[in-house]
């Protein structure tokens, strides 16, 4: 099934169930996270900028890993439950602030993939602000 009809699929199962767990409204499954944000220019290469300075979408970095990957032959990269949630605390935390309960932030992770979260498992595994700092990887 198309990711885009299980998310769907996903989202209309939750809010008719009556549930606790109901999608947002504002949760767009088909949104382009891939243009630069308002008032912020593109940093790529043509524009005189030094290599350490250009930036990209994880998209682009992840298509990029993909074909590397294909080309060499190797399996698809996996990583633990405990340490993608580290890497989607900002997000975590983000949601938090704006009143999202964990619940909902579980719901829309695994509504719009195929990862299996719970509320339960975001609070075990989420990365408080210090813990980030503490292991960047550089992202801006």
């Amino acid at each position: 099934m198309h990711r885009s009809a299980t998310f769907h699929s996903f989202a209309t199962s939750l809010s008719s169930t009556g549930g606790t767990h109901t999608m947002a409204d504002d949760v767009q499954n088909e949104r382009s996270y891939n243009t630069t944000p308002p008032g912020e220019a593109p940093a790529s290469p043509g524009e005189n900028t030094r290599p350490e300075d250009q930036s990209y979408p994880l998209e682009e970095a992840m298509k990029a890993q993909a074909a590397l990957r294909t080309a060499a032959r190797m399996p698809p990269e996996r990583f633990p439950l405990a340490q993608i949630i580290g890497m989607f605390s900002d997000e975590i935390e983000v949601l938090r602030k704006n009143g999202r309960p964990d619940n909902e932030i579980a719901a829309i992770i695994s509504g719009s993939s195929i990862l299996r979260v719970t509320a339960d498992e975001i609070r075990k595994f989420y990365a408080t602000p210090e813990e980030r700092r503490k292991n960047t990887l550089g992202a801006r």
